[in-house]
Order: C-alpha cells, then structure tokens, then sequence
C-alpha cells in the first residue's frame, strides 16, 4: 500500500514540474548581443514609430471620429520629448492612422520588398505629427478631457518646474488638413 501511496506522489510531483510557471524576465538575464522582441500573440495590436528625442510622457486624445469598431484605426496623441539640449524640446501632437492588427507572420521582419508591396496596396500606418517649441523637458503631459470644437487644451509638467496650458487646436488642424509642418512652432502657452 505504501508502494502505492508513493508512485502515485511521484506521479504528480513529476506533472507539476512539467507545467512550469512563466519565468520573469530579469534585465540582468540579457545576454550581451541580445536582442529583445515582443511576443506578438500577447497584444491586439502593436506599432512603433520614433521621434527626434525621447518621449516618456504622453496623453490619448479623444477623438471626435464617433463609434466605430473594427480595424483599420486612427489614434490621436500628444507626446512631450525629453531632448538632452533643452531648447530642443517640444510638444508632438500625432495623428497615427490606418493602423491595423498584425498579420500572421508578420513576427519576422519585413523585407523591403514588402514595405513596397504595402504603401502600394495602402496597408502602411500614417504617422502625421506638428510640434511645439517647449522650453525645457518635457516631464508630464496630460490632455483636459473636456475637448470643445474650438479648443483643445494640453497642460505640461516642465524640467524647470513650470506648468503650461496649451491650446493645440491649431495643431490638430494642422494635421487633418494635411498642412502639416516639419518645423517646430514657437506659440505662446495659453497659461
């Protein structure tokens, strides 16, 4: 009987070691050449796209496109860079549309034969941004929710321990009206 009892024990502690737990990542288990990639089936969607400095700091706007489901998606933001020359920071103000889900197999990386194949069929995401001049970096932005069809307000957090209100009507405008600029606007925060 007690041969019995302890087979079966074995038994199950020989299952439970074959259904490990998820192991933690570490980043000191990086090894040097390592490269990290995302693992693709955890998100619905995911795309990437840089800006000229580091932006730690950022804020979804609600959009005034209505109820709608089903891809592809359009994304509002405002981003605030964290440049290491202080007179290079700004506020991003982004509109990142046609974004879509990943396609199976889309976990390699693309070819550039087929990044042609996509802007030629219009499967590519549109990344539309216009920036303003922001004195000192950029350590909190946050969008006031109560968004009018005149005004849109942003306040930031600055390094310099200021607050700034902004109104990024004109920007968002901008960008929808394809008159979008590559030069950073020097404006007047509204407070």
């Amino acid at each position: 009987r007690r041969e019995e009892q302890e087979e079966e024990t074995g038994e199950a502690e020989e299952s439970k070691d074959s259904k490990k737990a998820p192991k933690t990542f570490l980043p000191k288990d990086i090894q040097p050449g390592e490269e990290l990639t995302p693992d693709m089936s955890a998100y619905e969607m995911l795309h990437t796209f840089r800006t000229r400095a580091s932006c730690l700091s950022f804020d979804m706007l609600a959009d005034r496109l209505g109820p709608r489901s089903g891809y592809p998606v359009t994304a509002y933001l405002v981003a605030g860079t964290q440049a290491q020359q202080g007179k290079k920071n700004s506020l991003i103000v982004v509109k990142a549309s046609n974004l879509n889900p990943p396609k199976p197999g889309d976990e390699e990386e693309k070819s550039d034969e087929e990044d042609e194949d996509e802007e030629e069929t219009g499967d590519k995401e549109v990344l539309k941004t216009a920036e303003i001049y922001h004195a000192g970096a950029v350590n909190r932005v946050r969008i006031c929710p109560h968004v009018t069809d005149t005004r849109t307000f942003v306040a930031s957090w600055s390094e310099k321990g200021k607050v700034h209100i902004w109104d990024i009507a004109p920007q968002l405008t901008a960008i929808e009206t394809e008159q979008e600029s590559k030069d950073v606007q020097k404006i007047k925060p509204f407070y």
